[in-house]
């Protein structure tokens, strides 16, 4: 079995959590969903434990791993023998020998010519705050014991046995993209042309996100700003499938409008035969404090005496 980790210093819980369960439904009775120190059975729950795990962490510094992403994969080759049971089965083994102590995400995937699993493993151990590290000798013992345990309990899957070791056995986002960079050209040149329709055809940014994740495609943020879509593992920026900053920020132009309508007017209104002392706030305004003139606050007064 292969093994790949991938470590985010961005909190994209949403992102991921998205990617990993696309269509699939998390609920308890769910036989392709793996998930380990988690209730939620909705994305919101799921990604809310995260968060809610995340902010028991007593060390912060800004090159800090937030999540891991995780892939496990077997060999093209034997796709038709390996059923969801044994691909799940292996992927708890996997949980198992890296440590319960984390939070955990997962599901089948069989969108690509081999099936694999994804994992969403957060940095710190259920809520106590402490980080997880795994040295590479570590990764590399576990590796190992995944394999004996793949081979003694799966053996007629020959394909998939790998010489684990010979390999880098942990790379960041960054270096792994750096080296995909012929295969990032190729993903996107096959939905440049997709999403720049969906843009076309979406009246607000909101609509554009929505139509992306009908069709399976799923956005990323960063600093709390959709600025691309996933695939697979590659990150693609709106800007990079032709679609300019300028259009982006004119298609948000109607939902800034909208925004603008729903404040409501704090500025006094005055009043043509009304003197320089005399301001009537709206009405409609909370914790406003009315000021009126005193000689006609006077005249009131002596009205209600009559």
């Amino acid at each position: 079995m292969f093994v790949k980790i991938l470590s985010r210093k961005n909190p994209s819980f949403k992102q991921l959590a998205e990617y990993i369960i696309k269509d699939k439904v998390p609920g308890n009775k769910a036989k392709d969903i793996i998930k380990h120190n988690i209730k939620g059975n909705t994305i919101d729950a799921i990604v809310k434990e995260f968060e809610r795990n995340e902010s028991f962490r007593k060390i912060h510094r800004s090159d800090s791993i937030k999540i891991f992403h995780e892939i496990l994969s077997l060999s093209s080759n034997e796709e038709g023998y390996i059923s969801d049971e044994v691909i799940v089965d292996l992927t708890k083994k996997y949980i198992e020998l890296r440590g319960f102590k984390n939070v955990y995400l997962g599901a089948v995937h069989r969108d690509q010519s081999h099936v694999h699993s994804h994992l969403m493993v957060s940095a710190l151990e259920y809520f106590t705050g402490k980080s997880v590290h795994i040295t590479k000798s570590q990764l590399q013992d576990i590796k190992l014991e995944l394999q004996k345990y793949h081979t003694l309990t799966y053996p007629e899957l020959t394909e998939s046995i790998c010489n684990h070791g010979l390999g880098k056995s942990w790379v960041t986002d960054r270096k792994y993209y750096e080296k995909n960079k012929h295969e990032r050209a190729r993903t996107k040149d096959s939905v440049q042309e997709k999403v720049k329709e969906l843009f076309n055809q979406s009246k607000t940014f909101e609509d554009f996100l929505s139509s992306l994740r009908e069709n399976g495609l799923h956005h990323y943020e960063r600093g709390g700003n959709p600025t691309g879509i996933m695939v697979d593992e590659t990150k693609i920026r709106f800007t990079r499938l032709g679609i300019t900053k300028e259009e982006i920020e004119q298609l948000k132009q109607p939902e800034i409008k909208q925004e603008e309508k729903t404040i409501p007017n704090t500025e006094p209104i005055k009043l043509k035969n009304m003197k320089p002392t005399e301001i009537n706030y709206p009405i409609d305004t909370e914790d406003t404090l009315y000021n009126f003139p005193i000689d006609s606050l006077i005249k009131y007064q002596n009205t209600e005496n009559l």
